[in-house]
Parts: C-alpha cells; structure tokens; sequence
C-alpha cells in the first residue's frame, strides 16, 4: 500500500515584520473594495430614489432612513453593544 507522508513547517514572524509585510497589501484591497462597493450603493440608492420620487413610499422611506441614522447615531453614543 501507500504510505502517506505528513510535513509541517512552522515559521515564527515577529508581528512588526508581517504588518509591514501585508499592510499595504490589505490596505489596496479594502481600497478597491472600497471603490467598487461604494459605486454600487450610490446606483442602487439613485435607483430606489428613482422608483419612489413623487409617490407616496417616498415620504415614508425619508422618514425611515431618518430614524434609522438616529438610530445608529444614539446607539453609537450611548454605547450599544458593549
């Protein structure tokens, strides 16, 4: 039969050293990320902007993104989740 045959290596980074390594790396990915997601919210909010402009859903939507901000904000302020 065949045997199987099991190497580890273990390699021992000093945090500073892999920071400095990957920091610009994650850096330029969470950029892009950044770049494509944040375009693809403005056009989904332009869209439901575009469905709901002079209907009645309108206020009701304007009113919900309202308390929602408020919402966070307190939540933020006053020390949710913690």
């Amino acid at each position: 039969g065949e045997e199987e045959l099991s190497v580890s290596l273990q390699v021992s980074v000093p945090a500073e050293e892999l920071a400095d390594a990957l920091g610009g790396q994650v850096a330029a990915v969470l950029l892009g990320c950044q770049i494509v997601l944040h375009a693809l919210w403005t056009l989904a909010g332009a869209g439901i902007a575009k469905t709901v402009a002079g209907t009645v859903w309108e206020k009701y939507l304007m009113w919900t993104l309202a308390a929602l901000t408020v919402a966070s904000v307190l939540f933020v302020l006053f020390g949710g989740g913690t």
